[in-house]
């Protein structure tokens, strides 16, 4: 099982099926310690915002940030909902801020996983068991451990969520190709007169004619040049794009590169490069 894998599976409500339940005669885990330090703000309201994840490790292995950058957590008063490539997930959680480490419960389908969880301002840790249902005592990843699977996350500014929710409903549209290189070589007018993509919510239709092609699609808008990565099936095309009004321009490499391949890194088309593919759009105006 892979550094985030584990996590993912068990919000998707996957985790079950890999989780036995303990024996009937096997003791309940004790709980974490109580402390007798008062809190002095919150915990329950200081946890509400947008999350995302920066960094993950399970038993020790640390996760590439490309594997983490769509992934983003809602939470709201007793609902935390992970956000990941157009999938969301919601779980009941609880927190307990009187134990040392202090302990969070989150509960999906039905079945409970304990954890801690440590906040400090804008960022947050939580730590579980990949395949116990023990509570972690520390946030320190280590194989054959219960704790093991560490996540670290940052609340996101409202400046970070108007670009990232602006692009993705501005983008929306029916695009008209204008201009098409490949390798620094320009398609003649006549080969892209009638292309089009139809952008939605989170699918790319490429239109041609009759002939229609259909991706899915991510946009990270903080990033510099801004990111969109295009899959279809189980190939990630990394590249960059530029949306300025009615006017769109889209870089990436020929062939997908996956999630731990290289990205676009500049508006322009060259041979054997990964800036590759240059498109650039007009929105169509009903």
């Amino acid at each position: 099982m892979t550094f985030i894998s584990v996590f993912l599976l068990w919000m998707t409500g996957g985790l079950g099926l890999l989780i036995q339940d303990p024996p009937a005669s096997q003791e309940a885990p004790a709980p974490a310690a109580k402390t007798t330090v008062p809190s002095t703000r919150s915990d329950d309201s200081n946890i509400q915002g947008t999350w995302c994840v920066v960094a993950s490790k399970d038993s020790g292995r640390t996760a590439p940030p490309e594997a983490l950058r769509d992934i983003r957590f809602v939470i709201m008063k007793d609902k935390m909902t992970m956000e990941s490539g157009g999938r969301k997930q919601e779980s009941a959680y609880t927190l307990d801020p009187s134990t040392s480490p202090k302990s969070i419960d989150l509960t999906t389908n039905g079945r409970t996983k304990p954890g801690i969880y440590d906040l400090q301002g804008d960022t947050l840790q939580i730590c579980f068991s990949e395949s116990t249902d023990k509570r972690p005592t520390a946030f320190d990843s280590q194989p054959d451990s219960v704790n093991d699977v560490v996540l670290t996350m940052k609340r996101m500014t409202p400046e970070e969520l108007d670009d990232a929710k602006g692009d993705h409903e501005k983008i929306q549209g029916t695009w008209k190709v204008i201009s098409a290189e490949d390798s620094g070589r320009k398609a003649p007018d006549e080969a892209i007169k009638n292309l089009k993509w139809v952008i939605t919510k989170d699918k790319i239709t490429y239109k041609f004619g009759e002939k229609a092609k259909e991706l899915s699609f991510m946009l990270e808008a903080t990033k510099k040049p801004q990111w969109i990565d295009l899959t279809e099936g189980d190939l990630t095309t990394l590249g960059i794009y530029k949306l300025e009004g009615d006017n769109l321009k889209v870089c990436f490499p020929e062939v997908p590169q996956g999630p731990k391949g290289k990205r676009s890194t500049a508006f322009e088309s060259k041979p054997d490069s990964v800036n590759d593919i240059l498109i650039i759009l007009k929105r169509e105006i009903p």
